[in-house]
C-alpha cells in the first residue's frame, strides 16, 4: 500500500514520474500468480483539478501483454554503452591512436 495510492498528493510537478516495482514477471504472469494479490489486469484512476475544473483519467494496465517479452531500460543500455566506450578506449590506447 504505497503512500500515493492512499493519500492526496498536493503537488505533482510537470514531467514527474513515479515508478513502482510490481514484482518479477515469472511470478506476476506465471502459474503461481495469486490473482487477488497481483492481478494481471487492473485500472489506475487519477483525479485532479486545474482552474476550477476537475478531471478523472483511467488507465488500464494489462500485464498479460508482456508475457514472454523482455524490456530493456535506459539504464541497462547506458551501462552497456559505457562498457563499450571503455573497451574502445583501451583498444585505442593499445594501438596509440
Amino acid at each position: 500500500d504505497a503512500y500515493v495510492f492512499n493519500n492526496i498528493i498536493d503537488v505533482f510537478p510537470p514531467d514527474s514520474e513515479l515508478f513502482f516495482l510490481l514484482g518479477h514477471g515469472s511470478v506476476l504472469i506465471g502459474e503461481k500468480n495469486d490473482e487477488k494479490l497481483t492481478p494481471q489486469e487492473f485500472t489506475i484512476t487519477a483525479d485532479y483539478s486545474f482552474h476550477n475544473n476537475t478531471y478523472s483519467e483511467k488507465t488500464i494496465i494489462n500485464l498479460k501483454q508482456y508475457d514472454s517479452t523482455i524490456i530493456y531500460s535506459d539504464s541497462i543500455i547506458e551501462e552497456h554503452l559505457k562498457k563499450i566506450s571503455e573497451h574502445l578506449e583501451k583498444i585505442k590506447n593499445k594501438i596509440n591512436i
